[in-house]
Parts: C-alpha cells; structure tokens; sequence
C-alpha cells in the first residue's frame, strides 16, 4: 500500500467530509467530496493515476454536507438545512420527510423496472425518536417520500442504513441506539 496526494477540490477550498466513490468505464475512478465552502466537487481519475477536479457547485441557497454516489444509483446530497438533493447535470431538492431534516441516508440504489427506473435511497432524520424515510426519484416524474416507521423499542439510530441485495430482494439494515441491528424488508420478502 501507498498514498497518492490528490490535493485539495479547489485553491483555498479543504475538502469537507465524508467521501463516495465508485468506478466506471474499466479503471475510471470518480471521487465526490463536499468542500468546506459547501460545493460538491468530483474528482475523476484515470487509469494512468492523472486526475482532475471538478465544481459541481451545490443547489441554489444550500450548502452540500454529506454525498451519497454510485455509478447506477446518481449522485445525491445532503444539505446543511437538512434537505436531499440530486446533481444530474443540475440540482433537482427533494424536501424533507414530513419536514424532518435528514441526518443521513445510505448510498443510492437503482431499481431497474421495466416501465420506469427508480433511484432509491433510504434515510434517518435528525433528533429524537428517529425513522426510515425511503425516498424514491422517477427520473422524469419527480420523487416522494415514504415512512417506513422503526422498531419498537428503539429512539434513535447510530448510524446511516445500508442496502444489500441477494438476486430480486433487496433489505435494508441499520444499528439502533439499544445495540441491535434491525432489518427492513419488504412484504412478501424471505
């Protein structure tokens, strides 16, 4: 193992926060980062170890905190006042869950259907007595919100949910405040 210095997304910008990352096109690498000065900067490296940084600004009147990216799932922020938003080309905000402001979510999925694909991620909001929100963005239609509740017993997660799949089914886990981890899964599901 060794280290490579890719310096800083911008002169005078630190990066700010937790990395996501994801490959494309063979050995292409893309790096998203937010900046102290709260912009979402992409870093693209290739297969000769040559990058480069990119501004991908942030939506307007927000500062990007968290960024959740794979390569078929799209590329979605979370801003300081708590909204989720999604950089395709431009900034699309999806609001908060019942006006909660959002924590943190897990990396982005696609759901390939054969009518519509659906970007999907899973979130926790801020504050006391925490629940899954599941947002899901139709690429021309828009997105909405749904609760999916909590376990019983439980106030507040520990951290972000992950997603895992296993051929057509799909579960969602996450670690509660009593030291358990909780599985969320969909009717129907084994």
């Amino acid at each position: 193992w060794a280290w490579r210095n890719h310096g800083r997304p911008a002169p005078g910008v630190d990066a700010f926060g937790t990395t996501s990352s994801y490959a494309i096109s063979g050995p292409t690498t893309r790096v998203f980062v937010p900046g102290r000065n709260g912009h979402l900067y992409r870093f693209t490296l290739d297969a000769a170890n040559q990058g480069s940084w990119q501004d991908l600004q942030a939506p307007p009147g927000k500062s990007v905190r968290k960024v959740h990216a794979t390569a078929s799932g799209g590329i979605f922020a979370i801003t300081d006042d708590g909204d989720v938003c999604r950089r395709s080309g431009t900034w699309t905000c999806y609001g908060k869950p019942d006006n909660k402001h959002v924590w943190d979510c897990s990396d982005p999925i696609l759901i390939d259907n054969q009518y519509h694909p659906i970007n999907r991620l899973f979130c926790v909001h801020t504050g006391s007595s925490q629940e899954v929100y599941q947002l899901s963005v139709y690429s021309s239609e828009g997105g909405w919100w749904v609760n999916r509740g909590k376990p019983s017993g439980t106030n507040t997660f520990v951290d972000r949910p992950t997603v895992m799949f296993s051929g057509p089914h799909s579960r969602v886990f996450v670690p509660a405040n009593d030291g358990k981890v909780y599985e969320l899964y969909p009717p129907g599901q084994p």
